[in-house]
């Protein structure tokens, strides 16, 4: 937290538990981008949420990126010493920044993958568990 307290944006942490859902719905509506920072999440309804309204998402897991106009699969986060990650995060937010991206198209695409008939469709068709735990 204290690499990105260094910088010119505009911080705001929510940690699980400790926020109420009009918080999360004010930050996503209010919000560009989000670090997730969670190891291994088998749900991320919250994450879910907030990408619903075409917020970026950065995160350590790969199956929490819907493509790649909005979301980052950040490995680095994983590190005892994320300045890697913080490093690549950081120059990626300034990249997309720069381009200016329609959050509204993003949202919709988010939507769309998010559906709950979609979660229905992974378990059903096996296909969460054979693209991530398939050796």
């Amino acid at each position: 937290m204290s690499l990105l307290k260094g910088t010119n944006k505009k911080i705001k942490q929510l940690n699980y538990g400790n926020y109420t859902r009009e918080d999360e719905l004010l930050l996503a509506n209010n919000s560009k981008f989000i670090i997730y920072f969670s190891f291994y999440d088998t749900g991320a309804i919250a994450l879910k949420e907030l990408q619903n309204y075409g917020v970026i998402t950065f995160t350590l897991q790969k199956d929490l990126v819907i493509n790649d106009e909005s979301g980052y699969y950040i490995p680095e986060l994983e590190l005892d010493d994320i300045t890697l990650a913080f490093n690549k995060i950081i120059k990626i937010i300034e990249e997309i920044s720069n381009k200016n991206p329609d959050s509204i198209k993003i949202a919709k695409q988010n939507q769309n993958f998010n559906r709950c008939e979609r979660a229905l469709d992974d378990i059903c068709n096996n296909n969460y568990y054979i693209k991530n735990y398939k050796k």
